[in-house]
C-alpha cells in the first residue's frame, strides 16, 4: 500500500503540481487549499505525510501542524518565503521556492523516521548551486529533470 501524502498551499497550481509530483513517485496524493479543509481531509483519513505553506488562510500551517502532531504520528514539513523560527518538534521547514528533488529527498528520509522518537530537527534546503537556502540568486530556476517545474 503506498504512503499517503496531503498537501496544503493557497495556491492551487503548487497544491496540484506537488500532488503531482507525489504521484509520480508512488506516493497517493491529495491536496488542500486551506487549513480548515485539511483538517476535515486529515480527520477523514490522516497521511502518513503533511506538506503545507506555513501560512494558510482559514487556520495557519504552523497550527495544522500542532494539532497533528499532538494527535498522531504523521510527518510534517512546513513551507515558507521565510525561516519560521518555529518550536515544532519533529517538523522539517522547507524553504519556497520548493525543488521537488530536494523536497522528495527531505520527504524519504523523514518518513523512513516516522515512529522513532521525535527530535527538534529543523531542515531547511540549500541551493546545490550556492549552498545558500532557497534559489541563491531571488529568482527561481529549474533544476533537475528537463522541464521540471520548481514551485514557489
Amino acid at each position: 500500500m503506498p504512503r499517503s501524502v496531503l498537501v496544503v498551499d493557497e495556491d492551487r497550481d503548487v497544491a496540484r503540481g506537488l500532488a503531482a509530483v507525489f504521484d509520480g513517485e508512488g506516493y497517493a496524493a491529495r491536496y488542500a487549499l486551506d487549513g480548515l479543509d485539511a483538517l476535515r481531509l486529515i480527520r477523514q483519513c490522516p497521511p502518513d505525510l503533511l506538506v503545507s505553506d506555513a501560512i494558510l488562510p482559514g487556520m495557519s500551517g504552523v497550527s495544522l501542524a500542532r494539532r497533528l502532531r499532538r494527535s498522531c504520528r504523521t510527518a510534517v514539513i512546513l513551507t515558507s518565503d521565510f525561516y519560521a523560527d518555529v518550536d515544532l518538534p519533529g517538523v522539517r521547514f522547507v524553504r519556497k521556492p520548493i525543488d521537488p528533488d530536494e523536497l522528495l529527498r527531505v520527504v524519504r528520509r523523514l518518513l523512513g523516521e516516522v515512529g522513532e522518537p521525535s527530535s527538534p530537527l529543523v531542515e531547511i534546503t540549500r541551493s546545490r548551486a550556492t549552498g545558500r537556502a532557497g534559489a541563491g540568486n531571488g529568482s527561481p530556476r529549474p533544476r533537475g529533470r528537463p522541464n521540471q517545474t520548481v514551485y514557489k
